[in-house]
């Protein structure tokens, strides 16, 4: 992927209410969909985490040509997730830390059956092509929750790899919401304890990933919209000069903007767009700007709310200085 550029603007063909615009990011593999009938985000964007590149045949067969010119593969090509989480580097470094923990005599390692329930989680994570159909039992959540409450810090961003796959997943995406109807909020545990000083770098990518792949899924969305406050201010109060998790925060800032437009949450907007006008105004202004912010500005400026209209007429002013630059 070293040749591919981390964010790649694609405007598809059409108009009116049948047009969209996708940014795609290779590195690490978002995909965030923004409907745009009319030029204007109403609908809640979707974070997908898992995102395809297709190559051609395999690698050691020569491009076929055609009167000296070269032309497609005449077979089907082959999808190449190189950017999706290579699961069996995740579950050998999970099973690396889970010895040291054994060996230490803590409580808080695997047995070998829970292990075996990791395995067989992830198992299923691999296959993508089952999502639709493919289920996990009770207790390979189960697991995976005792590994995000009692692991320590430096030890726990293998563990939240495998929840970010898994909310992707419908049927572990269903089985997590259940626990958060039985007060088991372990998103919510989860970034209180990553963003809790000193922060590990190493685990605010994985985590805020996780929280902008809940967009994907609309009975979420009530839960996004409770916990707006908290999860911005505990991510905004991490600084950090890594990319990556600039970008990633940036995101989860438009996916939250385009959820509470749609919504019509006034207060939660008016937050949320000042949460994007800080990072016009701060280190991430092209990031902010390659999301493409000024179509929620315009959106925003619009709004009949005087300090919403007021941050949204701020956003566009600033990005309509950037573009000048």
């Amino acid at each position: 992927m070293g040749g591919v550029p981390k964010l790649i603007k694609c405007r598809g063909g059409g108009g009116g209410g049948g047009e969209s615009r996708c940014m795609y990011r290779a590195d690490p593999g978002l995909l965030v969909l923004h409907p745009l009938p009319s030029c204007c985000l109403h609908k809640c964007s979707v974070a997908l985490q898992i995102a395809k590149v297709v190559d051609g045949p395999e690698d050691n067969m020569k491009s076929p040509f055609l009167d000296g010119v070269p032309y497609d593969y005449d077979g089907p090509t082959k999808p190449v997730f190189k950017h999706i989480p290579t699961f069996d580097g995740i579950l050998k470094k999970i099973k690396e830390f889970n010895s040291a923990l054994l060996s230490d005599a803590k409580d808080s390692a695997l047995t070998e059956p829970e292990m075996s329930r990791l395995v067989a989680a992830v198992k299923i994570l691999k296959d993508t092509s089952h999502y639709p159909i493919s289920t996990f039992a009770d207790v390979d959540i189960a697991v995976l929750l005792k590994l995000l409450i009692s692991w320590p810090d430096a030890m726990i961003f293998p563990v939240i790899d495998v929840l970010r796959m898994t909310i992707l997943h419908p049927n572990g995406a269903s089985l997590l919401f259940k626990h958060f109807k039985d007060g088991n909020d372990i998103v919510m545990q989860t970034i209180r304890k990553v963003t809790t000083p000193p922060a590990v770098v190493a685990n605010l990518l994985p985590t805020i990933c996780a929280v902008t792949n809940l967009f994907k899924h609309s009975f979420f969305h009530e839960w996004l919209q409770m916990h707006r406050i908290e999860i911005l201010k505990a991510f905004s109060s991490c600084s950090t000069s890594n990319t990556k998790v600039q970008v990633s925060y940036s995101t989860l800032v438009l996916n939250f903007a385009v959820l509470l437009i749609e919504k019509g949450d006034g207060e939660g907007q008016s937050q949320v767009l000042s949460a994007a006008l800080e990072m016009l105004d701060g280190l991430m202004k092209k990031i902010a700007m390659d999301l493409d912010v000024q179509s929620v500005a315009k959106v925003a400026k619009t709004s009949k709310v005087a300090k919403i209209a007021e941050v949204g007429a701020d956003i566009e002013l600033l990005t309509r200085e950037e573009s000048l630059l």
